[in-house]
C-alpha cells in the first residue's frame, strides 16, 4: 500500500508542477521558466542529481528536430513534460514543496548579496601565500559562494 501511495503521489506532483507553470492560454510549459524557477530554490541546470532530466530535454530537442534555439527554450506538452522530469521528480518535488534546508532560498540569497556588498569594499588582508596557485590571484578579486547540505547552490562575484 505504501508503494502505491508514493507512486500516487510522484504523479500527482509531477501534474501539480506541470499546472503551476503552464502558459494558460497555450497550454504548454516554457522549460526555461521551470528551470529559472529551479534556480531560484538553488538547483542549478548543471547539478548532477537532475543531470537525467537534462538529458531527456537535449533528447525531446533532437526528436523534435529543433535545429536552431537551444532546448531550454522548448515548451512542453504535459505528457512530455512529465516523461522529462520522472527521473528526477523526488528532487524537484522536495525542492518546489520547500522541504530543504533552507525553505526560502531566495531570501536567504538576497541576505548573502548584501554582505557580499557590504565587504566587497574590505581590501585589509593579504592574498593567501601558503599555495602557490592562490599567491598569483588578483588581490582585487572577490566573490561568495554557498552550497548547502541539500545542494542548493548559490554564488557572485568573481
Amino acid at each position: 500500500m505504501v508503494l502505491i501511495q508514493r507512486d500516487t503521489d510522484k504523479k500527482h506532483a509531477e501534474d501539480l508542477l506541470f499546472d503551476m507553470f503552464k502558459n494558460e492560454e497555450t497550454g504548454l510549459l516554457n522549460i526555461g521558466k521551470f528551470l529559472a524557477a529551479l534556480r531560484t530554490i538553488g538547483i542549478r541546470r548543471n547539478d548532477p542529481r537532475i543531470g537525467e532530466m537534462m538529458d531527456n530535454l537535449k533528447k525531446v530537442h533532437k526528436l523534435n528536430n529543433y535545429d536552431n534555439g537551444s532546448p531550454l527554450s522548448q515548451n512542453l506538452n504535459a505528457e512530455t513534460f512529465k516523461a522529462v522530469i520522472a527521473p528526477n521528480i523526488v528532487l524537484i518535488a522536495r525542492a518546489f514543496r520547500h522541504q530543504f534546508v533552507i525553505p526560502d532560498f531566495q531570501g536567504f540569497t538576497k541576505d548573502i548579496e548584501e554582505v557580499y556588498w557590504k565587504c566587497k569594499s574590505n581590501t585589509d588582508g593579504k592574498v593567501a601565500s601558503y599555495i602557490p596557485q592562490l599567491a598569483r590571484v588578483n588581490p582585487d578579486y572577490w566573490g561568495v559562494s554557498v552550497c548547502t547540505i541539500d545542494g542548493q547552490r548559490f554564488s557572485i562575484g568573481d
